[in-house]
């Protein structure tokens, strides 16, 4: 990590922002715990818990898809140009 990047995690952190570590040999991140966390920049990697987001996926009656966004007001614009259509929302998986 940079520099600036550590001061971004510490700074969210402070300011009561989630933060996330992980062993440099694991995959899973694990919420660092408010109060006075030992940092070890070193041996793990940090990261600002990220917040999912949103696909909108309009379809058909038939439920075929007519058009996958990455914001509502785009959804809503194609779902007024389909007769019968619904907008679904998906949140994305963070690992």
């Amino acid at each position: 990590m940079t520099h600036d990047e550590m001061i971004a995690v510490i700074q969210a952190h402070k300011n009561g922002g989630k933060v996330e570590y992980r062993e440099r040999s694991e995959i899973a991140w694990t919420p660092v715990i408010s109060g006075k966390p030992l940092w070890n920049f070193a041996a793990h990697d940090y990261r600002i818990k990220p917040e999912p987001r949103s696909l909108w996926v309009v379809r058909y009656q038939s439920g075929n898809i007519a058009g996958t966004y990455t914001d509502l007001v785009s959804a809503e614009s194609r779902a007024k140009d389909v007769n019968n259509s619904t907008i679904h929302e998906y949140k994305e998986a963070l690992p």
